[in-house]
């Protein structure tokens, strides 16, 4: 018997079954049933809808499994296997091909053909897919709704910009911040290329380090949030919860 675990980082975020505990949880199950385990796989960060062929560790198993002469793989939870019904169902059907079966801990042993287990699989794929959806669905949600109120959703910020510590707040970084206001105090008389050309002579340094190109630079003169706003998909600006870098007057000044 193999063992198969997987966690995707949301996964681990909103779970919390690392692949140690699911590990645990495998060898106590073989050793409460009197199983050998010959290896335990991992496939680490990557998505339940994520398709057979992208899953390292589980696409290798059939061949460790030929190789060792074993015919069954333990597994946590079916969703540990997919959270995509049809991914799933490719996956069991691949593996039922070469005479491998799945058997999980959380469970039991659902192998076989009889059309009541058959239909339990599947309904344990509906709600692994189920729930993957509600939880995509719950966080679009939250990050909507912190938008709405001014906060950040999340993602890389702008230059002159970083999270907090604890990860909820956005604050200003001082050393950047002067390099935006210098760019901003200098875009009336310079533009594009040439501002940028007149902050790499000066020796600012971009984000990560590299010089200036005019793209970038016009990117942040046309960037609200850095008078304190948030520039939502729709278009609408509206207020934001950071400290603005720039004044109103500086940014009108640059338009």
């Amino acid at each position: 018997m193999f063992g198969y675990v997987r966690v995707s980082t949301e996964t681990q975020v909103l779970d919390g079954e690392g692949l140690d505990i699911q590990k645990k949880k495998l060898r106590n199950y073989a050793e409460r049933n009197d199983l050998e385990i010959v290896d335990i796989v991992e496939d680490a960060g990557i998505s339940g809808t994520v398709e057979l062929e992208n899953r390292p560790a589980l696409y290798s198993l059939m061949d460790l499994c030929k190789d060792n002469k074993v015919d069954t793989i333990l597994i946590y939870r079916y969703d540990r296997l997919a959270r995509d019904l049809p991914v799933q169902l490719y996956a069991e059907n691949q593996f039922l091909k070469v005479g491998i079966e799945f058997i999980s801990v959380s469970e039991g042993n659902l192998n076989g053909a009889d059309p009541m287990r058959v239909a339990f699989r599947q309904m344990l794929g509906v709600f692994a897919q189920l729930d993957k959806s509600l939880t995509v669905n719950r966080m679009a949600d939250g990050r909507r709704s912190r938008v709405s109120k001014g906060y950040r959703a999340g993602g890389a910020l702008p230059f002159g910009y970083q999270y907090s510590e604890d990860g909820k707040s956005v604050e200003v970084v001082p050393e950047r911040a002067v390099i935006v206001r210098e760019m901003f105090a200098l875009s009336p008389r310079w533009r594009g290329e040439d501002l940028a050309a007149k902050l790499n002579s000066k020796g600012y340094k971009a984000s990560r380090g590299g010089k200036w190109g005019g793209k970038s630079v016009e990117n942040i003169l046309n960037n609200p949030f850095y008078i304190g706003k948030i520039r939502l998909m729709d278009g609408t600006i509206i207020d934001g919860k950071h400290e603005p870098i720039i004044t109103m007057k500086e940014w009108e000044d640059a338009r």
